[in-house]
């Protein structure tokens, strides 16, 4: 997805901040053209992100350096949740019978601001089942990214718990994680943010939903990505002290 012109957004797709971004927020001499980038789009950029381009999440704050898309609607809507954003609210004094099978920590995460509602994102610990439910006809599980191991579950289905739509994937979970709310992307805007060089794209792993340590996500996907870039992921936990 480094060509903007190519950019196809799927389900289970992360968004993160650019090491190019983050290496200068202020963009100098970046060569951005005026017309790369309108208002909207970049209202849509601090309304999701929480924050302007290059600033990464910091504790204490709702902003996110990376997003996880869920779906994209037929107006070409990207819906996705922000990752690594925790509450300090634990799911076992809302939802007892879920905080036994969430991934640690095990609290609530910010996903966005649009809507009062909770979503599951989980993961198949069969990578085997996942593919086979995808696409068996009888199977309606909502899978989604890599193999097919993301699951969306729809907490408040009152007709289908969280356990019968796990076991409608014939699998188990290997991770699960709580999202309250969520935001929203028109699929033109994200295109913007990569001409303009603010974001990149690619395939979620399980790493980067149900780390244990959240606040690393950013660091996790650059430590994977080409040189430089993967510099990135061996900063100094205090710069100022060397």
């Amino acid at each position: 997805m480094s060509q903007a012109s190519d950019l196809h957004v799927s389900p289970g797709d992360i968004l993160f901040m650019s090491a190019r971004s983050v290496a200068n927020p202020g963009f100098d001499g970046l060569g951005f053209e005026d017309d790369v980038l309108d208002l909207d789009a970049m209202h849509t950029f601090t309304d999701c992100f929480g924050t302007e381009p290059g600033q990464l999440a910091a504790p204490g704050f709702p902003t996110a350096d990376s997003l996880l898309v869920l779906s994209v609607e037929d107006n070409d809507t990207v819906i996705a949740v922000r990752l690594g954003v925790m509450s300090t609210d634990p799911v076992a004094n809302h939802l007892p019978e879920l905080a036994k099978a969430l991934s640690k920590p095990k609290v609530f995460f910010i996903g966005g601001h649009n809507q009062p509602v909770v979503l599951g994102v989980g993961y198949l610990a069969s990578s085997m089942d996942a593919e086979r439910a995808a696409h068996d006809e009888e199977t309606s599980a909502p899978l989604f990214g890599k193999n097919h191991q993301f699951l969306h579950i729809h907490t408040g289905d009152p007709e289908n718990s969280v356990e019968q739509q796990v076991e409608a994937t014939g699998s188990e979970l290997a991770g699960l994680r709580l999202f309250h709310s969520y935001v929203t992307a028109p699929v033109e805007h994200i295109t913007q943010w990569v001409k303009a060089g603010f974001i990149e794209a690619e395939q979620a792993t399980y790493e980067d939903v149900f780390a244990e340590r959240p606040s690393e996500t950013w660091r996790q996907i650059m430590a994977r990505r080409p040189f430089p870039e993967n510099l990135f992921s061996t900063w100094a936990q205090h710069p100022e002290r060397n």
